[in-house]
């Protein structure tokens, strides 16, 4: 038996014209009547604000002959954001964040034909009312549904969760901790070409102290594990038999490939030491051993580091990584140094698009001149990939961009981008040797019309 579909169309109509009259009055305050000497400094004791944006988007293709290749994105996609925040003095703020997108779409996850309430909330491209619910209460920040943490560059702080979690930070310390999923179970469908993926469940903590802003030490923990009774079927394709393609007496069997649950952890010490008022020194250090499938054999005899937390088994891999950064900031200008090492084993399961196994330098200077009025900043470095050389042989990378902007007037202003992305291996004697290189140039006008 399968489940009903959901229909989202005409519920978020009809929410998004509630909230429209809600949001019609963008500010709304109460408190007590102030004195005229003290309606300077009152603090009202309720206030409400926040903004509503309803997006359209339309896409359309062609391709020859006709259905030879499928669209990249679905026709047409709605979307609707709405951030209220509501605040009872200085002392608590209650921030929502609601973001609402028909029809299903995603592109960290496998999408879903027909998304139950469930799989709607869980996935990445929409947050739905309580599922974004951040109180604050003087040190103290909870969250509770769809949110980010953000701990350190080499554990977590690309990863969105769906769960709970709390941020204290009395005094100089700070104590985090954070729960939920970061992936939602999407059955595998073959007629439909959907590979499917398991439920992951995600852990993390953070302990340092210190302050954000001059320095500060910490250690981080970051645990996740497929839940691999979250599908009822894990096959995600099947291939029949077939002839090779350069002799076709030779048949390939038909074969059937299963989706594998993984498990993966990191845990990493970071430091920062603010030298004086304008220069400071970052460090982290990092190491992570994460499991490609949970069916393997365990190892018995290992010497797996965080064998404690996990159990080690054949494909099991753990490997360190290392960031550094040193930055001068000055009233006009300033300039940031930055390396980063990361093994080809490392795996950082809170930075799902984070590539491994690479070693890069940067330089990144900025500047503020004519009383701010023009802003300039861009950075220039060099990647090394593949630096185990177990893909083969390794390919350097020439990373630099621009951003200028220039403030003409308080209505009138102009940035623009530059950026340059290039790519070549080491083989100087290869005559077929490729080398890529993707240049992009942007100019934006901006006029600011006020009431």
């Amino acid at each position: 038996m399968g489940h009903t579909p959901v229909k989202f169309n005409k519920w978020i109509l009809q929410t998004g014209g509630v909230l429209l009259m809600i949001m019609a009055f963008p500010s709304i305050v109460f408190g007590q009547e102030a004195k005229q000497q003290d309606s300077i400094t009152a603090v009202p004791f309720f206030s409400l604000s926040g903004t509503l944006t309803l997006t359209s988007d339309f896409y359309t293709y062609s391709s020859t002959p006709d259905g030879s290749q499928r669209g990249r994105r679905p026709a047409s996609l709605y979307r609707l954001l709405f951030s209220p925040t509501l605040k009872f003095g200085n002392a608590i703020s209650l921030p929502f964040h609601i973001v609402l997108t028909v029809p299903e779409t995603n592109t960290s996850t496998p999408s879903v034909r027909h998304p139950t309430v469930i799989q709607f909330l869980q996935n990445p491209a929409n947050a739905f009312g309580f599922s974004s619910f951040a109180p604050r209460i003087g040190w103290a920040q909870f969250n509770l549904g769809s949110y980010s943490p953000n701990f350190s560059p080499l554990t977590v702080g690309d990863q969105q969760l769906f769960g709970a979690g709390f941020d204290l930070r009395p005094g100089n310390f700070r104590i985090a901790a954070n729960l939920g999923t970061s992936q939602r179970a999407i059955e595998p469908d073959t007629i439909r070409h959907i590979p499917g993926a398991y439920k992951r469940d995600m852990y993390m903590g953070r302990f340092a102290f210190g302050k954000e802003d001059g320095s500060i030490l910490g250690v981080n923990l970051v645990y996740a594990k497929d839940v691999q009774s979250s599908l009822k079927n894990n096959i995600s394709s099947i291939s029949l038999s077939h002839p090779l393609v350069n002799n076709l007496s030779v048949i390939i069997p038909a074969d059937t490939f299963r989706l594998r649950a993984e498990e993966g952890i990191v845990t990493s010490f970071d430091a920062k030491v603010k030298i004086t008022n304008t220069i400071s020194f970052k460090a982290e250090g990092a190491l992570s051993s994460f499991t490609r499938d949970l069916h393997a054999p365990e190892l018995t005899s290992n010497k797996n580091p965080l064998d404690i937390i996990q159990k080690t088994r054949t494909s099991t891999r753990a490997d360190f990584a290392a960031a550094t950064t040193f930055t001068i900031k000055q009233e006009q200008w300033g300039i940031k140094f930055s390396g980063r090492y990361m093994g080809a084993g490392f795996v950082p399961v809170g930075y799902p698009y984070m590539q491994a196994d690479r070693i890069e330098f940067a330089g990144a200077p900025n500047f503020n001149l004519f009383n701010n009025k023009l802003s300039v900043s861009g950075s220039i470095g060099q990647r090394v990939n593949n630096v185990s050389k177990t893909k083969g042989e390794t390919s350097t990378q020439l990373i630099a961009s621009a951003d200028v902007n220039l403030n003409l007037s308080n209505a009138f202003s102009i940035s623009s981008s530059y950026s340059n992305f290039g790519i070549r291996n080491d083989k100087t004697s290869d005559t077929l040797k490729v080398q890529t290189v993707s240049q992009a140039v942007s100019i934006n006008p901006i006029l600011t019309l006020k009431q």
